[in-house]
């Protein structure tokens, strides 16, 4: 009974002991810290300034051929060639 006794009582003091404070933790530890060395999001545009950049640039514009299939095991035979 005295060894449960003092299990009870001593076992929350040494696990108290054990855990470093909230701001002393490290960052993989902190739940506060959703992100770390990370840059903040955005969206990167490129104009083209004029004709003589073409070259760089491919339009999307035109025809594509699409085909859903629900695995790809019934896609249609050939459907993986583009020149197809």
């Amino acid at each position: 009974m005295r060894k449960a006794l003092l299990i009870a009582l001593v076992g929350p003091v040494l696990f108290a002991a054990c855990d470093p404070p909230a701001g002393e933790r490290p960052a993989w530890n902190d739940i506060n810290v959703i992100r770390e060395n990370v840059e903040a999001p955005r969206a990167i545009f490129t104009a083209q300034r004029n004709d003589d950049d073409a070259s760089y640039y491919q339009s999307l514009n035109g025809d594509w051929k699409f085909n859903y299939s629900d695995s790809p095991a019934a896609r249609p035979a050939g459907s993986s060639n583009p020149a197809g």
